[in-house]
């Protein structure tokens, strides 16, 4: 496995959650528990994470904005497709966002976590 790719082995990745929690990073990741929306951008796959109340306001916000071109000598031109405004919205469940965050900072493959907590008899979170 090359150091780029995230752990699939249990016992590493248990070894890795235990000096996690012991080293108190866990409380720094979940000390913000509160309803998360996803806000997803025009390009495949990007999306933004916000406390719920902010997306609602952004979405809110895009309503208002009329999206323009404007070229490198400034001149303004309005698009016949507006793509900047496409946006989606959705709930996201914050233990699955949490979840993946651990993952990402402890490299570990998300799917592999998902499984080693969920066999797991003690759920740390």
């Amino acid at each position: 496995m090359s150091e780029s790719e995230p752990t699939k082995d249990g016992e590493e990745i248990k070894r890795k959650l235990d000096a996690f929690i012991q080293g108190g990073k866990l409380q720094d990741i979940f000390k913000d528990q509160e309803r998360l929306a996803i806000v997803k951008l025009q390009r495949y796959g990007n999306s933004l994470v916000l406390p719920y109340e902010d997306a609602v306001k952004f979405i809110q916000t895009l309503h208002k904005a009329q999206e323009i071109e404007v070229d490198y000598n400034d001149k303004i031109s309005f698009p016949e497709k507006t793509e900047l405004l496409d946006v989606g919205f959705k709930v996201i469940d914050a233990v699955k966002f949490n979840r993946a965050k651990v993952a990402n900072f402890l490299k570990i493959d998300g799917n592999a976590l998902e499984t080693y907590l969920n066999n797991s008899e003690e759920l740390p979170f």
